[in-house]
């Protein structure tokens, strides 16, 4: 059992962005595997962005990622498999020479660009060479299907289109096919993982000869320069690597393009990590203080997971001339492993766009799931607002979900320090708020005494799910600073799950352990009904009867 990273497979393995063209030369051998050898009973591997460019040559049983697997579960995706597998006698296969029974091999967005060759009709296929087990086939590419190097015996293959040599009891699902590329065929791939060269074949981008995962020329070419575009992955990874040591004060950062960090389905993110994890712009130490415009793009698969202070999009912003508008941020997993069990009071904080968010804020939506443990406080959109007077949000928008012990909001976690003042103008909080504890609020969590919050023609819609009924508003959590609420609307959509009634003050939207002053001149919040009568600019807005109102700019 022969394979260029393990000879054998055990236990549950992941392979992830790794690439071998290990020359595989062994024709008196069995079991050789570009990756492993063999895999046996009971186990997984998942490979995800892999390939083998390698040549093989063997005696029998091979295969570009596995030789031989035996009632075990392997999942490829995203993987390429090229170069050469030559077998003496039988069995040779793209990516798997022998799937048995019991076993299960699932393809995703695979391709194969080998020249497979067996003496005779003995089991060569451009994916697998002989399947009795199961194979799922979703969206698989390949070149050619294998030969025989006797021209009067062509190799055998199940069908013109599978990429199976031979299949004895086993089952092919999925699309149940390959698709052999021509050079008109278009691809069904992701354009940030996959290229297309010049021979119509896709390429993985990240092993591409002079690929680099982060480029800061943009910046390093012209550094005096006052604005930037950024329109790839690279530059935007560069952006933060550059953001360390460099606040870019005075600078604008624009994107020209959208923006994929990682593809997949972020719900999957919080037991399997995706490829890259985002190393975030700005620090605690060197807070942004420029202008990110995102010019109405969107930016996507943001995974975060440290123990960081301030964690986000942005680690931390802060100046009275820094701006961060115009994105929307989805398909996001932002989370803290920072926890300290006995915590009384927040001590890291935790925003998809923001960690510490010392600015202005406008035209921004986010999706994100947001998650953090006890002593972590958390905002959907900002963690933490804790110095100088000219914050705000204006047209910004949360409809993502929020997990969370204690001490958080749907837009904003807590308002700290005192002189500090932050103003909410046309926001909204939807989505799902969930907290083990108290101090929760569907649009602000606290407003800290000696501080102060205007929210204006606002709405909350988010459903919020605490265990008891104290210090929970649909609004705010609680006021001990100053407040002042005009023309807030909610639909109150606040759950205790000990079946309490949730005690909380209508005129402040807040929970019931607050102390602090709503200035004179607040219209309060109202809980929306069928007889709501709204003061929302209907430009702004969209207003329909028996649902609550929403920002038309991001209506679905």
């Amino acid at each position: 059992m022969i394979g260029s990273v393990a000879g054998q497979g055990k236990g549950n393995v992941k392979f992830q962005n790794i690439y071998s063209s290990a020359r595989m030369d062994a024709p008196s051998k069995n079991y050789v595997g570009g990756f492993v050898g063999d895999m046996r009973s009971g186990n997984s591997i998942t490979f995800e962005q892999c390939q083998y460019a390698g040549n093989m040559n063997f005696n029998q049983y091979g295969g570009g990622f596995i030789a031989n697997i035996i009632s075990a579960t392997i999942t490829m995706t995203n993987c390429s498999s090229t170069g050469t597998r030559i077998a003496e006698v039988h069995t040779a296969g793209g990516f798997v020479g022998y799937v048995r029974s019991g076993a299960t091999v699932t393809l995703n967005n695979c391709v194969a660009d080998n020249t497979i060759e067996v003496s005779g009709r003995n089991f060569g296929g451009a994916v697998v060479g002989r399947l009795a087990g199961t194979v799922t086939l979703n969206n698989v590419y390949i070149t050619k299907q294998a030969v025989s190097r006797d021209p009067n015996t062509p190799a055998q293959a199940l069908a013109a289109d599978s990429g199976i040599g031979y299949l004895s009891n086993g089952t092919i699902s999925g699309t149940g096919r390959t698709i052999i590329i021509e050079k008109d065929t278009q691809f069904d791939l992701a354009s940030d993982i996959w290229r297309v060269n010049d021979k119509n074949i896709p390429e993985l981008i990240q092993f591409l000869e002079g690929y680099q995962e982060s480029d800061t020329s943009w910046y390093e070419s012209n550094p005096y320069a006052t604005e930037y575009t950024l329109t790839t992955r690279a530059e935007f990874l560069g952006f933060a690597e550059l953001s360390k040591d460099n606040n870019f004060e005075g600078k604008t950062i624009k994107l020209g393009a959208d923006i994929t960090l990682n593809s997949g389905d972020s719900d999957d993110w919080s037991t399997e990590a995706p490829a890259r994890v985002w190393q975030q712009i700005g620090s605690d130490t060197v807070p942004f203080k420029g202008v990110f415009d995102g010019d109405n793009h969107k930016i996507e698969g943001i995974y975060i997971n440290g123990t960081n202070k301030y964690s986000g999009l942005f680690a931390a912003v802060e100046g009275a001339n820094c701006e961060i508008k115009n994105f929307k941020l989805v398909n996001s997993y932002v989370t803290s492993s920072y926890v300290n069990s006995s915590a009384t009071a927040p001590e890291a904080y935790l925003g998809s766009v923001a960690g510490r968010g010392n600015a202005r804020f406008e035209n921004i939506h986010s999706s994100a799931t947001v998650v953090a443990q006890r002593g972590v406080c958390v905002g959907g959109l900002v963690g933490t607002i804790n110095e100088g007077t000219a914050n705000s949000f204006n047209l910004c928008q949360f409809s993502g979900s929020v997990n969370l012990y204690q001490f958080g909001g749907g837009i904003l976690g807590i308002i700290e320090n005192s002189g500090t003042a932050v103003i909410m103008m046309n926001c909204m909080s939807q989505g799902t708020l969930t907290s083990e504890s108290h101090n929760v609020g569907g649009i602000c969590g606290n407003v800290k005494a000696g501080t102060s919050l205007v929210i204006e023609h606002c709405v909350s819609d988010i459903t919020m799910s605490v265990p008891s009924k104290h210090c929970a508003g649909s609004v705010i959590s609680r006021i001990l600073g100053t407040a002042k609420i005009n023309h807030v609307y909610t639909t109150n959509k606040v759950t205790a799950r000990n079946g309490a009634t949730v005690e909380w003050m209508l005129d402040k939207g807040s929970g019931n352990n607050s102390t602090g002053t709503l200035n004179s001149t607040s219209t309060g919040s109202t809980i929306i009904d069928g007889n709501t009568t709204y003061n929302l600019d209907t430009a702004i807005w969209t207003i329909e009867a028996g649902k609550a109102p929403s920002l038309t700019r991001f209506a679905q």
